[in-house]
Protein backbone atom coordinates (compact mmCIF):
# COMPACT_ATOMS: atom_id res chain seq x y z
CA UNK A 1 0.00 0.00 0.00
CA UNK A 2 0.97 3.64 -0.26
CA UNK A 3 1.24 3.87 3.51
CA UNK A 4 3.74 0.99 3.64
CA UNK A 5 5.74 2.58 0.85
CA UNK A 6 5.88 5.86 2.76
CA UNK A 7 6.97 4.15 5.97
CA UNK A 8 9.79 2.37 4.16
CA UNK A 9 10.89 5.54 2.36
CA UNK A 10 10.89 7.53 5.60
CA UNK A 11 12.91 4.91 7.49
CA UNK A 12 15.42 4.22 4.73
CA UNK A 13 15.72 7.50 2.80
CA UNK A 14 14.76 10.40 5.06
CA UNK A 15 15.59 9.66 8.69
CA UNK A 16 19.20 8.58 8.02
CA UNK A 17 19.94 11.96 6.40
CA UNK A 18 19.15 13.78 9.63
CA UNK A 19 21.14 11.68 12.11
CA UNK A 20 24.01 13.99 13.03
CA UNK A 21 27.07 13.20 15.10
CA UNK A 22 27.44 15.35 18.21
CA UNK A 23 30.38 17.14 16.60
CA UNK A 24 28.03 18.62 13.99
CA UNK A 25 26.58 20.82 16.71
CA UNK A 26 29.96 22.52 17.16
CA UNK A 27 29.70 24.19 13.75
CA UNK A 28 28.40 27.74 13.44
CA UNK A 29 24.66 28.03 13.08
CA UNK A 30 25.01 29.20 9.48
CA UNK A 31 27.23 26.25 8.57
CA UNK A 32 24.83 23.87 10.29
CA UNK A 33 21.83 25.30 8.42
CA UNK A 34 23.72 24.95 5.12
CA UNK A 35 24.31 21.30 6.01
CA UNK A 36 20.63 20.85 6.80
CA UNK A 37 19.53 22.41 3.51
CA UNK A 38 21.85 20.10 1.57
CA UNK A 39 20.56 17.10 3.49
CA UNK A 40 16.98 18.20 2.78
CA UNK A 41 17.72 18.15 -0.95
CA UNK A 42 19.48 14.79 -0.72
CA UNK A 43 16.62 13.29 1.27
CA UNK A 44 14.00 14.65 -1.12
CA UNK A 45 15.86 13.35 -4.15
CA UNK A 46 16.52 9.83 -2.87
CA UNK A 47 13.14 9.38 -1.19
CA UNK A 48 11.17 10.67 -4.16
CA UNK A 49 13.07 8.39 -6.54
CA UNK A 50 12.48 5.35 -4.33
CA UNK A 51 8.83 6.22 -3.72
CA UNK A 52 8.13 6.62 -7.44
CA UNK A 53 9.67 3.26 -8.19
CA UNK A 54 7.84 1.41 -5.40
CA UNK A 55 4.50 3.09 -5.95
CA UNK A 56 4.53 2.50 -9.71
CA UNK A 57 5.06 -1.23 -9.15
CA UNK A 58 2.50 -1.38 -6.36
CA UNK A 59 -0.19 0.47 -8.30
CA UNK A 60 0.35 -1.54 -11.49
CA UNK A 61 0.07 -4.83 -9.61
CA UNK A 62 -3.03 -3.68 -7.71
CA UNK A 63 -4.87 -2.36 -10.76
CA UNK A 64 -4.12 -5.49 -12.77
CA UNK A 65 -5.25 -7.71 -9.92
CA UNK A 66 -8.51 -5.79 -9.36
CA UNK A 67 -9.49 -5.25 -12.98
CA UNK A 68 -11.82 -7.66 -14.79
CA UNK A 69 -10.02 -10.19 -16.99
CA UNK A 70 -11.55 -8.80 -20.18
CA UNK A 71 -10.26 -5.23 -19.61
CA UNK A 72 -8.59 -3.84 -22.68
CA UNK A 73 -4.85 -3.22 -22.31
CA UNK A 74 -5.23 0.45 -23.29
CA UNK A 75 -7.84 1.01 -20.56
CA UNK A 76 -5.67 -0.82 -18.06
CA UNK A 77 -2.68 1.31 -19.04
CA UNK A 78 -4.65 4.55 -18.59
CA UNK A 79 -5.99 3.40 -15.21
CA UNK A 80 -2.49 2.50 -14.05
CA UNK A 81 -1.06 5.85 -15.17
CA UNK A 82 -3.82 7.86 -13.48
CA UNK A 83 -3.67 5.87 -10.25
CA UNK A 84 0.12 6.04 -10.20
CA UNK A 85 0.13 9.80 -10.72
CA UNK A 86 -2.38 10.27 -7.91
CA UNK A 87 -0.50 8.07 -5.45
CA UNK A 88 2.81 9.70 -6.30
CA UNK A 89 1.43 13.22 -5.84
CA UNK A 90 0.07 12.33 -2.40
CA UNK A 91 3.28 10.57 -1.41
CA UNK A 92 5.44 13.49 -2.55
CA UNK A 93 3.36 15.86 -0.40
CA UNK A 94 3.90 13.61 2.61
CA UNK A 95 7.60 13.20 1.87
CA UNK A 96 8.10 16.96 1.62
CA UNK A 97 6.30 17.43 4.90
CA UNK A 98 8.35 14.78 6.69
CA UNK A 99 11.61 16.19 5.32
CA UNK A 100 10.67 19.69 6.53
CA UNK A 101 9.79 18.30 9.97
CA UNK A 102 13.06 16.37 10.22
CA UNK A 103 15.07 19.42 9.15
CA UNK A 104 13.31 21.63 11.68
CA UNK A 105 13.83 19.04 14.41
CA UNK A 106 17.57 18.99 13.64
CA UNK A 107 17.73 22.79 13.78
CA UNK A 108 15.81 22.78 17.08
CA UNK A 109 18.25 20.21 18.46
CA UNK A 110 21.17 22.43 17.42
CA UNK A 111 19.59 25.42 19.16
CA UNK A 112 19.05 23.41 22.36
CA UNK A 113 22.63 22.12 22.26
CA UNK A 114 23.93 25.66 21.73
CA UNK A 115 21.84 26.98 24.65
CA UNK A 116 23.11 24.18 26.90
CA UNK A 117 26.68 24.93 25.89
CA UNK A 118 26.23 28.64 26.66
CA UNK A 119 24.69 27.81 30.06
CA UNK A 120 27.64 25.55 30.85
CA UNK A 121 30.10 28.31 29.88
CA UNK A 122 28.21 30.87 31.95
CA UNK A 123 28.11 28.51 34.93
CA UNK A 124 31.85 27.82 34.60
CA UNK A 125 32.58 31.54 34.40
CA UNK A 126 30.35 32.25 37.39
CA UNK A 127 32.05 29.60 39.51
CA UNK A 128 35.43 30.86 38.34
CA UNK A 129 34.46 34.43 39.26
CA UNK A 130 33.26 33.39 42.71
CA UNK A 131 36.46 31.37 43.23
CA UNK A 132 38.53 34.41 42.22
CA UNK A 133 36.49 36.66 44.53
CA UNK A 134 37.01 34.30 47.46
CA UNK A 135 40.76 34.12 46.69
CA UNK A 136 40.91 37.93 46.65
CA UNK A 137 39.03 38.11 49.96
CA UNK A 138 41.43 35.58 51.50
CA UNK A 139 44.40 37.60 50.27
CA UNK A 140 43.01 40.79 51.86
CA UNK A 141 42.55 39.02 55.18
CA UNK A 142 46.18 37.83 55.16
Amino acid sequence: TAKNTLVIVIKEHITPHFNFPTSAYNDSFEAFVRQIRQKEQDALTSSTKEMKSCSARMVAESVKMLSPPDTKPAVLDIAIKLATRHVQQKCIEHIQSVVRLEAQAAIDKYIKAEAARKRAIAKAQASSSSANASDTANEKES
